[in-house]
């Protein structure tokens, strides 16, 4: 039951921590304009506790999970 449960929180817990090392190590926050390295730009709108929400120049919104975000190269 315990394995299946670490198996179960594993990308929630991922997302979670991943909140924290955006926030910390890459000096990013809400209104920021960000360029990341699959091709995505916009103004980060939100930095949530699993998610980050961007706006495109478009309009449209672009959310990525955290875990992804922590991972990429952020210009």
């Amino acid at each position: 039951v315990g394995g299946c449960l670490a198996l179960a929180a594993r990308r929630p817990v991922e997302n979670v921590l991943a909140a924290y090392a955006i926030m910390g190590d890459h000096g990013i926050r809400a209104g920021d304009t960000v360029t990341l390295d699959h091709g995505v730009t916009g103004v980060i709108e939100m930095i949530g506790m699993y998610s980050t929400r961007l706006r495109t120049p478009a309009g449209t919104h672009v959310i990525i999970p955290n875990r992804r975000l922590a991972d990429a190269q952020i210009e």
